[in-house]
């Protein structure tokens, strides 16, 4: 596995070819494309190398991050809902 590869797709930059719109689908196609091989490592009772584990840190702040956003949303929700219910 080349250096290039332990870091996520959109880290390696521009996908040839590919408008700047449409990056981000590129990107996570090409990504979802490659994660089948962690999953049969992991499948093989394989152990993450060193790099490996700094390939997983990516996916996981962005959980996080989705998680938070999520977070975010569902208190502006409620917020909002509370509101309607005090003016209607």
């Amino acid at each position: 596995m080349s250096t290039s590869q332990l870091l996520d797709v959109w880290l390696r930059g521009p996908v040839p070819g590919i408008p700047p719109p449409l990056m981000p689908v590129a990107h996570t196609l090409l990504q979802v494309q490659e994660e089948p091989d962690r999953l049969f490592m992991y499948a093989r009772g394989e152990s993450l190398t060193g790099q490996q584990i700094a390939a997983v840190m990516g996916p996981l702040f962005r959980g996080a991050e989705h998680a938070q956003r999520h977070a975010g949303q569902l208190a502006t929700t409620v917020r909002i809902v509370r509101g309607l219910r005090l003016v209607g």
